[in-house]
């Protein structure tokens, strides 16, 4: 339920629903909270802090919910393997 509100309240406050949902695939597919980029290295993050402030969102905001959904990934996999196996194919086919 975390994850259902947080994430509604940060769309909420995005411009639109596809930027929010299109910030929210490339913090995803970029890891970034992986990272610790230096000074020279913050151009190649996925999402710039301009296009999290043009949608009236956080950096810190979007991690929380990428942590969400690694931790709901994680135990997706652990315990609902096949529901988890059907997830990728849709979503890599897709």
């Amino acid at each position: 339920m975390e994850l259902k509100g947080e994430y509604s309240r940060c769309r909420s406050k995005s411009k639109n629903e596809y930027d929010f949902f299109n910030l929210v695939e490339r913090s995803i597919l970029g890891m970034e909270e992986d990272e610790a980029p230096g000074e020279d290295q913050k151009s190649k993050r996925a999402v710039t802090d301009k296009e999290f402030e043009d949608n009236g969102l956080s950096r810190v905001e979007m991690q929380q919910i990428v942590q969400h959904i690694r931790v709901l990934s994680m135990q997706m996999q652990r315990y609902r393997p096949q529901e988890w196996n059907e997830f990728l194919i849709v979503a890599l086919d897709s």
